[in-house]
Formats: C-alpha cells, sequence, structure tokens
C-alpha cells in the first residue's frame, strides 16, 4: 500500500469517478494557489493525477509542476493526432483506476501511452532515461521511479509566475507531496523547474549548496543551468532550473551534474 500522504488521494478520486468535484473539500486551498488563465487554467473536469510509480521502495523520486495537458476526447497531441478521452471520468483512465478499484493500485504503474502515441510520453520517458543515467543502470523500469505532482491538477501548460500557493496550501503540500518521501527509504530526490526552487524554501527547506553556470560552475551544456541542494531534517532534494522548461538535464551532462552533487557531503 502506498504511505499514508500519497493514499489519501483514493477516496477523493473515488468520490470523483461518482460524479463529485476534482478538488476534495479538504485540498481547495491547494486547488486555488494556481491562478493561472487561458492555456495555464486548471482544468478541473479532468482526472487529478498527484503520483506514479512505485510509492513503497522508490530507486529514483521526480518531483513534476502538474501532469499537463488534459485528453478529453478533443485535444491534439502537439497539434498533431486527435487523442481518445483519456481522463474524464468516462475515459480510459477512469474505466482502468475502477478496474483496479484504487487509484493507487492503479498508479503503481505509469500509463502506456505507446497506446496511442510514439514513442510513448516523453515527459515520462525524459524521466525514466534520466533516472537510468542517474543511477547507472541501463535496466532500470520505469514503474521503478516514482513521480509526485506539485499540483495534480492538469492545465495545457504550468505558469510558476501564477503558482502562490499560501500558508493553507503550503501545508497541504508538506504533507501530501513531501512527508510521504521522508518515510520512504532513501532515494535521490530531483525537481526540475524553477516553481519548485520558489516552493521548497516556504516549507522550511534550507539551500545547503548551490552552483550556477553564471557563478562559473561547471555544469554541462546548459548555458544559464542553476542546482541547489535543499535540506528539511532527512529529505535532501536536488533542485534544478534553467530557462524554458523543466525537462530534465541529458544524458552528456548527468555525468558532469552528478560529479558535482555528489561532491557534496549528505
Amino acid at each position: 500500500m502506498p504511505s499514508v500522504g500519497l493514499g489519501v488521494w483514493d477516496p477523493h478520486i473515488d468520490s470523483w469517478l461518482e460524479g463529485g468535484s476534482s478538488v476534495p473539500g479538504c485540498l481547495e486551498a491547494w486547488s486555488r494557489a494556481n491562478g493561472g488563465r487561458g492555456d495555464a487554467a486548471p482544468v478541473l473536469e479532468a482526472l487529478p493525477e498527484p503520483w506514479f510509480g512505485d510509492s513503497r521502495r522508490p530507486a529514483v523520486v521526480f518531483l513534476a509542476l502538474n501532469p499537463g495537458q488534459a485528453f478529453l476526447g478533443r485535444e491534439l497531441w502537439h497539434q498533431r493526432q486527435l487523442l481518445p478521452d483519456l481522463q474524464s471520468r468516462n475515459g480510459v483512465f477512469a474505466q482502468e483506476i475502477r478496474h483496479e478499484d484504487a487509484y493507487s493500485r492503479w498508479a503503481r504503474h505509469f500509463p502506456d501511452w505507446t497506446r496511442w502515441v510514439s514513442p510513448g510520453n516523453t515527459f515520462y520517458l525524459s524521466r525514466f532515461r534520466f533516472a537510468r543515467d542517474w543511477v547507472g543502470d541501463a535496466h532500470l523500469d520505469g514503474d521503478s521511479c516514482l513521480l509526485v505532482e506539485l499540483y495534480p491538477w492538469h492545465s495545457r501548460r504550468f505558469s510558476a509566475g501564477a503558482f502562490k500557493p499560501g500558508r493553507e496550501a503550503l501545508e497541504q503540500i508538506s504533507e501530501h507531496v513531501l512527508r510521504p518521501l521522508e518515510r520512504m527509504p532513501a532515494a535521490p530526490v530531483f525537481a526540475f523547474g524553477s516553481a519548485w526552487s520558489s516552493v521548497l524554501p516556504r516549507l522550511h527547506f534550507i539551500a545547503q549548496r548551490r552552483w550556477s553556470v553564471r557563478s562559473g560552475d561547471a555544469l554541462g551544456q546548459v548555458r544559464d543551468r542553476t542546482v541547489t541542494v535543499f535540506q528539511r531534517e532527512s529529505l535532501r532534494i536536488v533542485a534544478e532550473k534553467h530557462a524554458g522548461g523543466a525537462t530534465p538535464p541529458k544524458s552528456s551532462d548527468v555525468a558532469v551534474l552528478k560529479e558535482v552533487v555528489m561532491s557534496y557531503p549528505t
């Protein structure tokens, strides 16, 4: 079974499947923290996707921003291909969750996007590739990773500037995203994207060490990369940010980053 903090979603998603709101009343502050508009507005009619993967003994943990664009039967994949209804309460994922009897059982495995697009969901694939590069295991299975979202509701794009969690929302993020990680066996934890670098200090994480290309540090081939090691109690998070998105470092940069990060004592 998943840890308590992640498993909190099972009854809420069950309620949504039966016609309830995708925003549990106890988590409204978290939902309201995203003030994005237009393409950045939350799609609250879609399935929340708070986490995927191994929630008990993950090999690598990824802190993501939000689940991205929802596909409700009318959206195009990268403006090219119409996808079926995947994430409405009558969509493919909802039917699979009903079959598994709980979100937490269904979410043990990342959805197999090769059923609809080739080569699959590049967001997940890029992180699986990074995990294999980091641990040095070319055969590491993607389901051995854990991915947890900062904001579990969909939007076409995530605007870090529009995400402004107040005290109550920060408490909920801490309880349902980060506290569960503290209870798990130690695994490397990575946060990609500028939003995490802003949120973690507000959650009492201390920036123990920071490297920046602009300060003259060698951090691979991205010209504006910043890497920060954050720590709160036993949880250590490596946060990386660069202009233009939240993609993980490419393979040719991983060895350089690993040497830098691992040189800092835990």
